[in-house]
């Protein structure tokens, strides 16, 4: 996990020590906090949405009960984009630069984020980004941070369909995993051409269209893309997040 990831950790153990409970419970109570902050920014007819999100099957059973740390990237990432649509620019680029250090998918918002904003506060955005992820990283400074991500990416799979099928035909994985790679460069090129001036739904589609093409995929890793639902009303998002 990225180095946010591991701050998060080990401020809930200081909190909750070894209790699974305890650990639940505080991160419950993030959540609340942060759906809380998204929710007060939210029109009534996105709050209506936001209700189809927290009662579907796949928030209630990834998000509620197993709590996963996707449902915390998704929160986040919803709430930067509420956060630019205010022309909050540097509170945004700060909850962005959050979401990223806890996981990387928020980095494929990051180019759909220019469209949200008004020009002149756009430097300010990205740099409250950047700042917020060098922070972030400051504690892990001479340790290989990425060893691990590397790995995944080299040898993980998981529920892949895509890579299911091209493996047994090309017989490495790396051809494999390149494969993917460019499909996956292509999904989110496609998106860019014809939704980049739509930042919200465009984010949502981004992050399942990478998805589609990943060597590892579980339903958790959905949330985000759910927690989109209330600014990126798409009939898709509703059908598969009460299916996954």
């Amino acid at each position: 996990y990225p180095p946010g990831a591991q701050l998060l950790f080990s401020a809930t153990s200081v909190m909750a020590g070894m209790s699974p409970l305890g650990w639940k419970l505080v991160w419950l109570a993030l959540i609340v906090l942060l759906a809380i902050a998204a929710t007060s920014m939210l029109s009534r007819d996105e709050r209506f949405l936001g209700l189809i999100v927290i009662s579907s099957p796949l928030f209630m059973v990834h998000a509620l009960a197993d709590i996963h740390l996707d449902v915390l990237v998704g929160l986040l990432l919803l709430l930067s984009f509420l956060l630019a649509r205010r022309q909050s620019a540097t509170m945004a680029g700060i909850v962005m630069g959050l979401g990223i250090s806890l996981k990387y998918a928020p980095v494929l918002a990051l180019p759909f984020m220019w469209f949200a904003l008004e020009g002149g506060k756009r430097p300010r955005y990205y740099a409250a980004v950047v700042l917020t992820v060098i922070l972030a990283y400051l504690p892990y400074i001479g340790q290989d941070v990425l060893g691990n991500t590397r790995m995944f990416a080299e040898r993980w799979a998981a529920n892949a369909l895509f890579y299911s099928a091209i493996l047994p035909v090309v017989e490495q994985p790396g051809t494999a995993r390149m494969i993917l790679l460019l499909c996956m460069i292509a999904a989110f090129v496609a998106v860019w051409i014809r939704m980049r001036t739509q930042p919200g739904p465009a984010i949502a589609l981004s992050v399942v269209g990478v998805l589609m093409f990943s060597p590892v995929v579980h339903a958790w890793y959905l949330l985000p893309a759910l927690l989109m639902l209330p600014v990126a009303p798409m009939r898709s998002i509703i059908v598969w997040s009460a299916t996954s």
